[in-house]
């Protein structure tokens, strides 16, 4: 019974965050740095494909993960 408890009051916890996160509004200035957020790109079927995820994340990646011999 107390195992149940404990899971089942886990689940609410994830859920209130969860609508938390969706309803709280993004921020668009910041007020330590003193400019402009970059806001997140709208969510679309086509942009959560595998492939074109390859393909948005191939430069960031590059750019992280960089060789020590490609400087």
């Amino acid at each position: 019974m107390r195992n149940k408890l404990i899971i089942s009051f886990f689940c609410v916890l994830l859920a209130v965050c969860a609508l938390a996160w969706l309803f709280i509004p993004d921020k668009y200035y910041s007020e330590r740095e003193k400019r402009t957020l970059a806001q997140k790109p709208a969510f679309t079927a086509a942009a959560s494909s595998p492939v074109s995820l390859a393909i948005s994340w191939k430069p960031t990646l590059s750019i992280r993960f960089r060789s020590a011999t490609n400087g």
